[in-house]
């Protein structure tokens, strides 16, 4: 039950984190701004949600161990690429960035694992 709450809860956050903070530079008169958001929020629960939820969701429902790792890996390179283009830094900075906030996404994971007690 913990398990249960624990997931919607996250789920629930950090589809409104992304929503709410989604960076928009066209137009914008704080980019500074911007960019903090970006990076405090917007990030860390966009890795949350593609690297630490829905890979988990993926293992729960896929049975077969060589299909789940294709998907995982193939969700986590395609939501790393796609978070370069995020930022307006140059690509080692975005690089380093994108490295730390996406960690932050597989701590959630082996979090939620835990939590469920399936380690």
């Amino acid at each position: 039950m913990k398990y249960k709450i624990w997931l919607a809860i996250s789920l629930i956050l950090t589809i409104a984190v992304v929503i709410t903070f989604w960076p928009d530079y066209k137009g914008n008169m704080f980019p500074l701004f911007t960019d903090i958001t970006t990076v405090f929020l917007f990030l860390p629960a966009y890795f949350i949600l593609l690297v630490g939820i829905l890979p988990y969701i993926v293992t729960k429902i896929i049975s077969n161990i060589r299909l789940r790792l294709v998907l995982n890996t193939l969700i986590f390179v395609g939501s790393f690429l796609y978070s370069l283009n995020f930022l307006e830094y140059s690509l080692g900075v975005k690089t380093f960035i994108s490295f730390i906030c996406s960690g932050l996404g597989f701590l959630y994971f082996m979090l939620s694992k835990i939590i469920n007690k399936e380690i």
